[in-house]
């Protein structure tokens, strides 16, 4: 079973997925937002569906994690050559 993200906006999340279509952006330190947001996907399957298949969907796109990392790396990589 897969299920939408839920990130901090200081995590980097908003790197990885757009909030509101494969998952939701929180406020930093707020047990609040993310108590509503994993409320709302509890209780709207079809929200749950939707976000869960745009997620997968990104995944695939970026090539997976492993995609990912490796894109990641060679980025500092670069950074560290000038």
């Amino acid at each position: 079973m897969w299920l939408p993200l839920i990130s901090s906006l200081h995590s980097g999340g908003e790197d990885l997925f757009v909030d509101g279509v494969e998952g939701f952006l929180v406020p930093i330190r707020s047990p609040q937002a993310i108590y509503e947001r994993l409320v709302q996907i509890a209780d709207d399957r079809e929200l749950q569906r939707r976000m869960s298949e745009a997620a997968i969907a990104r995944v695939a796109r970026n090539q997976g994690w492993t995609a990912y990392g490796e894109n990641y790396s060679q980025f500092l990589q670069k950074l560290i050559q000038g």
